[in-house]
């Protein structure tokens, strides 16, 4: 059984680490801007390890942008425009959508242009005993209501290091 069961272990392993850290994309460091000019929106990269990934690697495939993060469970996901709701509906819907073990706080402000309202949807939790945050930003774009969602979970001592510069990254999601 050992003369099977290893090789094969270690080969499960190979293949989980290999398909997760090796996903093909272009990869951003923290002076970068992503925008989009077709949605109407732009974000700063914070730190360093980002890259765009394909769709469907993070989301059910329904995400316009997809990036991975230098952490394992570390991803930001853009939807597309949404025409016809509002940014607190959306809001509220992503809010609705997390139970009662998570602890959430919403808000909602004007953008920095003051052309329109951004509304911010922040989730802690634990993971399998691990810190976990999840985020979403939703900006009103001439498109429509766009959403970033971020996620991160990681032991407690990346956990501190990471969350600050993850957090910047997705508050500072905007409109063009």
């Amino acid at each position: 059984l050992l003369l099977l069961g290893v090789p094969l272990m270690l080969f499960i392993i190979y293949l989980s680490l290999t398909t997760e850290i090796f996903v093909p994309g272009k990869s951003y460091t923290s002076t970068d801007v992503f925008k989009s000019d077709n949605s109407g929106y732009k974000f700063s990269i914070v730190g360093d390890g980002w890259r765009q990934v394909a769709i469907g690697t993070h989301s059910n495939g329904d995400a316009e942008v997809e990036f991975s993060g230098p952490l394992q469970d570390m991803y930001v996901l853009v939807f597309s425009p949404v025409q016809g709701s509002s940014v607190s509906s959306l809001a509220y819907n992503r809010l609705s959508t997390y139970d009662t073990s998570y602890n959430c706080k919403h808000e909602h402000e004007f953008n920095k242009k003051g052309t329109g309202v951004t509304a911010r949807v922040t989730c802690t939790s634990t993971s399998v005993g691990d810190p976990a945050v999840d985020l979403s930003t939703f900006i009103e774009t001439d498109k429509g209501v766009v959403e970033m969602y971020g996620h991160l979970s990681s032991p407690k001592n990346t956990f501190a290091k990471y969350k600050v510069g993850f957090t910047k990254m997705v508050e500072g999601f905007e409109p063009l």
